[in-house]
């Protein structure tokens, strides 16, 4: 699992919205996580991933368990891109829905912005993973190629950036059909 946002619940509650692998992106609720005797917040930080165990109640998903691995967050500003990763998977995606290849985009385009330190390769990941996620969500009908961000390579980046301003436009587009 991936935490997409934490929201605070009642006095030392949190919700979190969940992007994992098996279930889509699961909305669950975690009690006294905000405890300082709690043994799950840890685990529970916003971009961080791991494995989580939940219990479906009445209407709702319970955190029961959660092992942390590691985050998706860079020590330095390569986090803007993933931030607005996070934003456009929380708009597009319904809750519930499996869809085991956006983790492993996200789980991706992090690992990418992890091995390349030029922001213009930067700006080219981006590219690719929103294209990525539009694509895998349905939305992309354009004739720009769609690189599996876990094999790209630096001329892959570098000639998706001699394209940026198509890329932008069918982005763009294709955000518009989503109606959101």
């Amino acid at each position: 699992m991936i935490v997409l946002a934490v929201t605070p619940s009642g006095e030392a509650n949190n919700v979190y919205t969940l992007l994992t692998r098996e279930l889509g992106i699961v909305r669950a609720k975690a009690q006294s996580v905000r405890k300082l005797a709690s043994k799950l917040r840890f685990g529970l930080q916003y971009l961080s991933y791991g494995t989580v165990d939940l219990i479906r109640a009445k209407d709702t998903w319970r955190i029961v368990g959660v092992a942390g691995e590691s985050t998706l967050l860079p020590a330095d500003i390569r986090h803007k891109p993933l931030h607005r990763m996070v934003s456009l998977l929380q708009r597009i995606v319904p809750a519930d829905e499996r869809n085991s290849d956006l983790y492993d985009a996200l789980v991706s385009a992090s690992d990418l912005f992890a091995q390349h330190q030029d922001t213009h390769h930067h700006t080219a990941i981006e590219l690719l993973s929103v294209a990525r996620i539009l694509s895998l969500c349905g939305y992309w009908d354009d004739e720009l190629p769609i690189h599996n961000t876990a094999m790209v390579t630096v001329d892959e980046l570098s000639n998706v950036l001699g394209k940026q301003k198509a890329y932008l436009t069918a982005i763009n587009t294709a955000l518009r059909h989503t109606h959101l």
